[in-house]
């Protein structure tokens, strides 16, 4: 687990000196301004440049005036907001609806119900399958929020804190622990969000008199992942 820690602390912090970008831009002769991602230039010739909504435009040499780079100046507030609502599938089960709070740019509280089916031995019932349901929640810290060029994306990376307990049928709880990622499609998608969480936890099965389980209540490890999309209410600045 030491040596997961040191990884991860890595990945973070090296993500965070990346996270500066720049944008080419075409400066035309009629005054046009184009910024976005040169993809292809043949010298005297033409160049072809993506523009933030991934649109492909081609220019002539002689219609250009310079070529040059740009820090990114788009206002990274404006993707996201104070409050959104998802779609999961991992984390506490098959799948689960969670409801966030941004209450700052860089910290996220989260809570949701989660499904997953699973098969328990009952010393009267025995073998059966039960939809059980689970409670999911716990908080995002992230480190930057940064601009991709290549990817095309709004990004942030940081840590997840999770936390589950179960519902029905199976008394279990579980804590996680990992790397927490969230993006948004550049000018196309600043409401919506694409989430990834990886990571390691600990599970504890609580003592069940008429289960099979019920010898089994010791913290076992485990690993962890969740991925989900969301989508928020309103395009407030967070």
């Amino acid at each position: 687990m030491k040596r997961f820690l040191i990884v991860l602390i890595g990945f973070l912090f090296s993500t965070n000196l990346l996270s500066q970008e720049t944008q080419d831009v075409v400066y035309l002769k009629d005054s046009t301004i184009i910024r976005g991602k040169i993809v292809k230039m043949v010298v005297n010739e033409f160049v072809t440049i993506r523009t933030l909504d991934e649109s492909s435009l081609s220019y002539k040499f002689s219609e250009i005036e310079k070529l040059t780079q740009e820090p990114f100046k788009a206002d990274l507030d404006e993707y996201g907001g104070k409050y959104s609502i998802g779609i999961a599938v991992g984390g506490a089960g098959l799948i689960g609806v969670p409801f966030r709070y941004y209450p700052t740019k860089k910290f996220a509280w989260e809570l949701g119900l989660y499904s997953r089916f699973i098969s328990k031995v009952d010393i009267l019932e025995g073998y059966s399958f039960y939809n059980q349901i689970n409670i999911h929640g716990g908080t995002n810290i992230f480190f930057n929020k940064f601009y991709k060029a290549k990817r095309g994306k709004i990004k942030l990376n940081g840590l997840a804190i999770k936390s589950t307990q179960s519902l029905n049928v199976i008394p279990e709880t579980s804590f996680y622990f990992g790397w927490a990622h969230e993006s948004f499609r550049i000018e196309k998608r600043k409401n919506s969000s694409f989430i990834l969480e990886l990571g390691f936890g600990l599970n504890k099965i609580w003592n069940d008199s008429r289960s099979l389980y019920s010898n089994n209540s010791s913290i076992q490890p485990s690993g962890y992942f969740k991925i989900q999309w969301s989508w928020y209410f309103k395009s407030s600045k967070r």
